[in-house]
């Protein structure tokens, strides 16, 4: 993450009681971080973290950074259209995120369908 951006976090945490910045020392608090967050900021250049960010089903909202591929920004555009993220604007954010379906009750379902149709 570019320093700029990072000490944009640096100055938000120290201005927010209720937030953490993990500053890379010890143990990665991420999956807890996911499971007790009130909501979520991360930055756009990483596909896997906001798709993680999402799939906790706290409320996410993205820093844009410059250079990623067509497809990388119209996977940002999507989830901005569909109101998944909103865009960091200097506070948490509260706002409900989409209902996303339980995907693995989905395929857990569709297994068992294909499983029955074969027998």
């Amino acid at each position: 993450t570019d320093l700029h951006v990072i000490e944009r976090f640096k100055a938000f945490a120290q201005s927010n009681t209720n937030v953490t910045l993990w500053d890379g020392t010890g143990d990665n608090p991420y999956f807890g971080m996911l499971a007790l967050c009130d909501g979520l900021i991360v930055t756009e250049d990483s596909v896997s973290m906001v798709s993680e960010a999402i799939a906790s089903g706290k409320p996410v909202a993205t820093i844009p950074l410059e250079g990623h591929a067509p497809r990388h920004i119209a996977f940002i555009e999507n989830l901005l259209e569909k109101g998944a993220i909103t865009r960091f604007n200097g506070a948490l954010p509260l706002a409900s995120p989409i209902a996303l379906p339980d995907y693995t009750q989905l395929a857990a379902e569709r297994v068992k369908r294909l499983l029955a149709s074969n027998h």
